[in-house]
């Protein structure tokens, strides 16, 4: 679906290239291209490129990587009620 998303909406396929030129590891849509994100090696690069993403007119965040289910929602808040 990407070349399909690319395209025909331009802002994502600049939000691809945006990231790949900031040395992201790897640049993919996120479903339909709601959303582009890059893979960065260290949190120190993902922030500098988030620096330099504010810049625009997307919506940008620094994220991590989620290895376990507890770290995602921990083992008291199975418990609530």
């Amino acid at each position: 679906m990407e070349p399909y998303v690319l395209e025909r909406f331009p802002v994502v396929k600049q939000a691809r290239d945006a990231l790949s030129a900031l040395d992201a590891e790897g640049v993919l849509l996120s479903g339909s291209g709601s959303a582009v994100f890059g893979v960065f090696t260290s949190r120190e690069q993902a922030e500098q490129a988030f620096a330099r993403l504010q810049a625009t007119d997307w919506d940008v965040f620094v994220t991590e990587t989620v290895s376990r289910f507890a770290e995602f929602l921990p083992e008291e808040m199975l418990d609530y009620p």
